[in-house]
């Protein structure tokens, strides 16, 4: 519904209620991505906050903590995460982000169909954030697993894509 009433005229800006920007210049940066070739969205890394989980430590700042910036050409699960996200406003008018998903995975349903139609999506670590959920190792993977059905065919119901409005 926020997208829909946005008065924005170039993009939409998705940032987790519960996330903390890790620079003064974060929309800045993301925003200058653009200029970069046919970019469909903007995201940058999730640091674990400071009572994160062991796991969520390990995973995110130690192997999943990228630093240099990266054009994404292809879909794969983790890619353009809302939970720090810049989207150009003209495609998502074109179609719009599936909110039937519920658990998650609306934001890399919404790239694959960008990349899939020769859009770009850059990951920018000047776009990070700190976000975490408190979750275990269990909690995490069953998490993953839900994003990676959005991505590719799995054991999740696969949902419909459903037109603006």
């Amino acid at each position: 519904m926020g997208c829909k009433n946005s008065v924005a005229e170039k993009y939409l800006v998705f940032l987790s209620a519960h996330s903390l920007v890790n620079s003064n210049t974060w929309l800045e940066n993301g925003i200058n991505d653009f200029a970069i070739g046919d970019v469909a969205g903007v995201y940058g890394n999730v640091v674990a906050l400071p009572d994160a989980t062991i796991w969520e430590k390990m995973i995110f700042n130690k192997l999943w903590l990228g630093k240099n910036k990266k054009i994404i050409k292809d879909a794969k699960m983790g890619v353009l995460g809302f939970t720090n996200a810049i989207i150009r406003k003209d495609l998502w008018e074109k179609r719009n982000i599936n909110e039937e998903y519920g658990k998650g995975g609306e934001d890399g349903e919404w790239a694959k169909y960008w990349l899939e139609n020769g859009y770009e999506i850059v990951c920018d670590p000047k776009v990070s954030v700190q976000h975490s959920h408190g979750l275990g190792l269990i909690g995490l993977f069953k998490q993953w697993q839900h994003w990676r059905d959005t991505i590719t065919p799995g054991p999740y119901k696969q949902l419909k894509y459903r037109k603006n409005g």
